[in-house]
């Protein structure tokens, strides 16, 4: 009999605790059975707290179980929709923890487009998501847990608002600052969000000559969206001050033909483009078209619009002169200078000449042009001084000495009528009388 049998055929009540050994369990595995000698252990000798199970030699020891302590994902933010072809997944801490189950919480915002596969943690974003955060959320099998939180990005829809600025100094224009509308509605879906442009040209014809801009490169930075919808930084858009020359639009002795006449501007088109993530990379197709409007106006200023505001600088280029006009544009001439000493003042003719300015506190210098004729001109009044000689003078309103503008009124001079001769005394019958001397 196998030892320690003879203990199991005992009435139970006449049975004493043995002493049992390793050799002597082994033993009885082998002749009753695995099932009836754990039964005998966990019953009257109790002598395991550790397990119900008597494991045999060879077997390995049974697992236990590993928490979770940590979660990541492959993704710091994800657009509304995700980026085409893009897979977001989270992936627990440590990699052997024990029977990981995935789900998706409300963080800043509600998941209503947004799933996790509880097995592969594999995230979903569709349409129709709000911009924010939600929790992913890993439970391991013994109950531990842990989360991280994911932000969701909705992309601009149009621009709802801008503010403006002028620069100054050698440009018109300024900075632009535009917040954006978002599908949800809710700005703050926005953060996070990047947007860049595109032009379909880098120059554009104007009446001012052609126009090179300075945009964004690709690849450049952009601009980020903050929480409310609104660029982090402005947009320039402005035009040098050297190119806009107002004379190039008003007639004028130095321009008879303006090709163009005020207002006169010109458009571009700047293509709003947002970025998908993960991916990182600008969608093919424009959110929306904001036009870049810069304008020599009527009224001696310069406008630029973009989006939803403008600037409006005082025009300061060079100044245009048109309307000249002559108080008299025929006169004859002034009668003879007198002459030695004695001969009193002269008496001269005059011409008063006036003319239009733009913008209005510009510098008004009127001049006489090719030959004077004897004639001389207050430089700032336009008031002329006729002299002695027939002919035809031509007077100049302009910035001065090296003034491109300018505009011109001719005079023609006729020869100054003869002197009347003073008439001799004539006696009571009527005969003229000579004088007498005595």
């Amino acid at each position: 009999m196998a030892p320690g049998l003879a203990w199991f055929m005992e009435p139970a009540a006449q049975r004493r605790p043995p002493t049992i050994t390793r050799h002597t369990i082994l033993s009885l595995q082998r002749s009753v059975g695995n099932s009836v000698v754990s039964r005998a252990i966990r019953g009257p000798l109790q002598r395991s707290t550790h397990s119900d199970t008597v494991q045999r030699d060879g077997e390995p020891e049974p697992m236990a179980s590993v928490s979770v302590a940590g979660v990541s994902i492959n993704a710091s933010k994800v657009s509304v929709p995700q980026s085409s072809g893009s897979s977001i997944r989270a992936t627990a801490t440590p990699a052997n923890a024990s029977g990981v189950k995935w789900s998706v919480e409300k963080g800043t915002v509600t998941p209503t487009n947004v799933t996790i596969d509880a097995t592969t943690g594999v995230i979903t974003v569709a349409a129709g998501q709000q911009g924010g955060t939600v929790t992913i959320k890993a439970t391991s099998s013994d109950g531990a847990w842990a989360t991280m939180d994911l932000r969701l990005v909705e992309k601009p829809v149009a621009v709802a608002s801008t503010t403006a600025s002028s620069a100054g100094g050698s440009v018109y224009g300024g900075q632009f600052t535009h917040t954006f509308s978002s599908p949800s509605g809710q700005a703050s879906g926005l953060q996070g969000e990047n947007i860049n442009e595109k032009f379909d040209s880098l120059k554009a014809p104007s009446g001012f000559g052609t126009f090179t801009l300075a945009a964004n490169v690709s690849g450049s930075p952009g601009w980020d969206l903050t929480s409310a919808g609104t660029m982090a930084g402005p947009d320039n858009v402005d035009i040098e001050k050297a190119m806009i020359d107002v004379g190039k639009f008003v007639k004028s002795a130095s321009n008879p033909a303006p090709a163009n006449s005020l207002p006169v501007g010109f458009t571009m088109v700047q293509h709003m483009h947002a970025k998908s993530f993960p991916a990182g990379t600008l969608d093919a197709s424009p959110f929306t078209d904001v036009n870049h409007v810069r304008s020599l106006t009527d009224k001696e200023t310069f406008v630029v619009n973009a989006g939803l505001n403008h600037t409006d600088d005082p025009y300061t280029g060079p100044s245009a002169y048109t309307n000249i006009k002559a108080s008299a544009t025929s006169i004859n001439a002034s009668p003879a200078k007198p002459k030695g000493p004695g001969a009193g003042s002269w008496t001269r003719n005059k011409v008063t000449v006036t003319a239009d300015v733009i913008p209005g506190k510009g510098t008004k210098v009127f001049s006489l042009v090719g030959p004077k004729l004897g004639c001389e001109i207050d430089a700032a009044s336009g008031e002329v001084l006729i002299g002695d000689q027939a002919g035809t003078i031509k007077v100049r309103v302009s910035a001065g000495a090296g003034g491109t503008n300018f505009d011109e009124v001719s005079l023609t001079i006729a020869p100054a009528p003869a002197p009347t001769p003073t008439p001799k005394p004539t006696s009571e019958m009527g005969e003229a009388t000579d004088d007498i001397t005595e």
